[in-house]
Formats: C-alpha cells, structure tokens, sequence
C-alpha cells in the first residue's frame, strides 16, 4: 500500500529525536508533534506523500517547511503502522488519545487553562512556579494597566497606586524567593488596543527596584516579547522609563536594502526603541527579543532576525533561535532599531543530494556555517579547528574580542585569529603543547567538538559518564578530558555512536557531520 511504502521510506532514514502522537478516534485524525529534529521525516515525506493521508495543502506547506504538528486522516491501524516506521528510526513514541471537547483546549493565550479557568491574574501577583529552574515572578497582567489610544498610537501606563502595589509586591517575591532568581513580567498581550504602535510608559523608580533586586523585566505585547536583563542600562535619578514599540510594513522597512537575494520577508518588521526621560537609552548589555511566529508559514530552519542598517543599506543577522513550544524566534540586541524577520534559502551546489543537506542549509541560513565558496560547501572535508572555533561562536552569538597574540601558531592577521580569541575567552577551548599551540589547521576530532559544545552547554549529565560510555566498545579511548562532556552529548540525544557500536573519539569529523551536530545543539 501507499502507507507501506512511505514506512519503508522512513526505514531508510538515520534520525533520531522524540515524537508525541495525538490520534482522535472520532475524527480520525493523527496529530504529530515533534521536540527535537523532524527533518528526517518531512524530507521523506517531501519525497512521497501517499495518497490514502489526505494532507490539505495548507498542511502539506506546514510539514514541509518544518513546523511542528501535520494533520492527516488515518485508520487506527495506518496510525499503528506510522508509529512503528517511526520507532525503527529510534523516535520515542507516545500515542495520547486526543479529546475532541473544546473546552479542554488552552488555547493559544499565554497562561491558557482548562474549562471554566481564567487564563491571567486580573491584578499583580507573585507567582511562585511549581518547577524550582524558573524564577519567582512579580506578574503583571494587562487588567492592571490604563491604556489609552490617540491618533492610531496606544500607550500603556500605571497609576501611582498600582505602582506601589507592585513595588510591594516585588520586596514579598524577595522574601518568598529565597535563593530562586526573580522577573517582573508585564503581560499586555491580550490588550484589545495593543496593535501596531505601542508605547508602555513605567516609572524609572519601578524599574530600579527590580534591577535592585536583581529581576530582569520582560514586556509581552502581542507581535513581541521584550526582555531586559538587569542593569541593562544606568537610570541615575531618571523619571520616565518608555519602551516603544511600531509595526512597519517589510517592503517600507527594507526601502533601499541592498543584499536580498534569496531572501523572502516573513511578517511586519518592528521599529523598537527604549527612552530614558526622553532620552534613548544607551545600554549596557544586550536585549533579547522574540518575534511571535505563530500561524506564520515559513521555513523555521531557514528564518532569522535581521538588524535593518539603513544608513549601510544592509541587513545584519542578529539571531534565527525558534522555540517551537512557545512559537517565537529569539535575537539578543546590542542596540535598539529596526528589526525583520526574513527567510534566507542559502543551499550549494555540491550538497543537492547529500544526506545532511537540510542541516547544512538550515545552519548556512542561520549564518552559521559558511561554504569554501560561493557555491561549494564540501561536505566530507574535515572539519579543522579554526573552522569550529568559528563555528560555536556564531552559534553562540558571542560578541566578537579582539586577537592578543594567545597561541604561538596564530598571527593577528588570521582570518580565525578573532573567532579563537573569543572562544578562549569563554572558556570553550584550550591550547596543546601547554597551551601555547592551538593547531588551528588541524583537524578537530569527535571528541575535541564534543568537549567544547559541552562546554557551551554547561550542565552535566545526569548518569554517570561511565555507564552512558560503557555501551560503546571503544569508550576507553575517550580521553579523560572529554568523557563527561561526550556522555552529556549522548544523553541529550545530540550525537551517537556508529553501527558497529564504536565512537570513534580519536577521529575526525566531517563538515557534514559537524552540520548535524550543531544542528541539534542549535535548536537543543
């Protein structure tokens, strides 16, 4: 049948990740959503789509461009069959049972419940999470706020009585944290009026408090989420804080922006702007902001936040990271203007039929992984250790430090001279030869990348390495240096072992393989 050999399809693949399958037995319709890589299976099912899953168009176009659930029409046993073709390609499967009542569907609100539930607090609260990683948060929903609109423009703002509830409440969560980091969360995302120009006025003395209590802000408005680290900037004795907030049209916003090819704009761009007493803020550190991609159709892979540099006539890649769960993409800013979502479809020549041509283009597309020329990426070359030093700081998006001359082999003048700096500098790699050689043309071995992406990950792995190493036959040639940080990379799904139960830790590693791997550290 069409359904066996789209199974067969799937056996040839080399994927792992996790699945959860929600299959209504009164509509019969399967739900598949993934929390790790699905590029396996939607690159199959690009291939060949069976004509007995009655995907819709609108469908077909999600599962293709790599968002996170397809809908099809299916038999209990066609479900059976998907899942099995699935856990042969080491996918965890869970089949949940889907309620077809309304009422159980949060919805997509933040905070959403279940029947009869409210989705917000009407008035600020301290919120105390139940999970004990997340902070302690002093939330304040849009209820709280007076909105006002004027002239198309609607602003935000607080009266003194509220504001002191909050200052009160932000000394309780203090007391109630205890050793748990603090937000204070603003949430006006289900404001009516909050459209395309907002402007949220805050006191400054409000702000100081949290910074004082070492609390972040982050600001919800329905197209973004803004989110200010402490001390972000200096507000001295400042009165007004006010962020603003305008919706641009792309083809307005990229008016004169040179560099588009194979560029497709993806929603409004946003004009952000943060003033202190009227004054634009200079900041200290960077701001993190996440675009609300939800219901947008588009290549998440290949999507990215790009800086409009008006005054150059480019665009700047500033961060492409999609949380799949929430539906947003994030980029961290080091200053406040113009930013577009834009999907860049960068692909080369020599990858057209290769195995890892979805993480390679996915990674280029994110500014990641460069090609040894325009149209040549040379997939099976070896990765070197100048190359992956430039590697994990693109991915990390690491503000660039200056070469000063720390390894013997390298000259100020190289072109990886920067990347490696910057990477030593946070702790992501070391030197041989005591530290004064860095073999930056070298070839970086499974376990050399492994230990500096492990490094970047900082966490541990929750068995003991031994055991997680111990089913390898070659697990004692892993170095001591590394063992930890392979295990971790194990655990967490992000590599593997070889057929024939080897690691292979001594050996080096292809751009291809590097691609997949950063891939899943990427988007971990």
């Amino acid at each position: 049948s069409d359904l066996k050999t789209l199974e067969n399809n799937l056996l040839t693949l080399n994927e792992e990740g996790s699945l959860i399958i929600e299959y209504s037995e009164a509509t019969k319709k399967l739900s598949i959503n993934e929390t790790k890589s699905i590029v396996a299976l939607k690159g199959a099912l690009n291939e060949f789509l069976p004509q007995d899953i009655a995907l819709s168009d609108t469908e077909t176009a999600s599962l293709i461009q790599g968002t996170n659930a397809v809908l099809a029409d299916l038999s209990s046993t066609d479900t059976n069959t998907l899942k099995n073709a699935l856990k042969s390609l080491n996918y965890n499967i869970t089949t949940i049972p889907k309620s077809d009542d309304p009422g159980t569907d949060p919805g997509d609100k933040p905070g959403g419940g279940g029947k009869g539930e409210p989705t917000t607090p009407d008035k600020p609260e301290v919120v105390i999470p139940k999970d004990p990683d997340k902070p302690v948060s002093v939330s304040i929903p849009s209820d709280s706020a007076k909105v006002t609109v004027t002239d198309g423009k609607t602003v935000v703002s607080f009266d003194d009585t509220t504001v002191s509830d909050i200052l009160k409440l932000l000394e309780d969560a203090q007391k109630k944290a205890d050793d748990k980091p603090l937000v204070l969360t603003f949430d006006f995302s289900t404001i009516g009026k909050v459209e395309d120009n907002v402007e949220v006025n805050l006191p400054a003395n409000l702000i100081a408090q949290a910074f004082e209590a070492e609390a972040p802000i982050t600001v919800t408005l329905k197209s973004i989420i803004i989110d200010i680290p402490v001390s972000a900037m200096n507000l001295d004795d400042a009165k007004d804080f006010n962020i603003n907030a305008q919706t641009v049209e792309p083809n307005e916003a990229l008016e004169g922006i040179s560099g588009l090819d194979n560029m497709k704009t993806v929603g409004n761009a946003q004009e952000i702007t943060i003033t202190i007493d009227g004054k634009a803020a200079n900041l200290n550190k960077k701001i993190t902001i996440k675009f609300n991609i939800k219901g947008i159709t588009t290549n998440i892979d290949k999507l990215g936040v790009y800086f409009v540099d008006t005054e150059n006539g480019t665009l700047v890649f500033v961060g492409g990271k999609v949380d799949r769960a929430t539906g947003t993409i994030k980029a961290e800013l080091p200053h406040l203007s113009t930013y577009a979502l834009l999907e860049y479809d960068k692909t080369f020549a020599d990858i057209r039929y290769h195995w890892a041509k979805n993480f390679i283009e996915s990674m280029a597309s994110k500014h990641i992984l460069d090609g040894k020329a325009q149209d040549k990426f040379a997939p099976e070359d070896s990765m070197t250790r100048a190359e992956f030093a430039k590697v994990i700081v693109q991915t990390l998006n690491l503000d660039i430090k200056t070469y000063r001359g720390i390894f013997e082999d390298i000259s100020t003048g190289d072109w990886f001279a920067d990347y490696v700096q910057t990477a030593f500098d946070n702790n992501l790699i070391q030197g041989k030869v005591a530290g004064k050689l860095f073999d930056p043309n070298g070839r970086i071995t499974r376990q050399e990348m492994m230990t500096i992406i492990g490094r970047a990950m900082g966490e541990k792995a929750i068995r003991d390495a031994n055991s997680i190493l111990g089913y390898y036959k070659d697990a004692d040639k892993v170095a001591d240096f590394a063992k930890d940080f392979v295990a971790l990379l194990i655990e967490k799904q992000l590599v593997g072992g070889y057929p024939d139960m080897t690691l292979r830790p001594e050996a080096s590693i292809s751009r291809a393989e590097a691609a997949k791997i950063i891939y899943g550290f990427y988007n971990y």
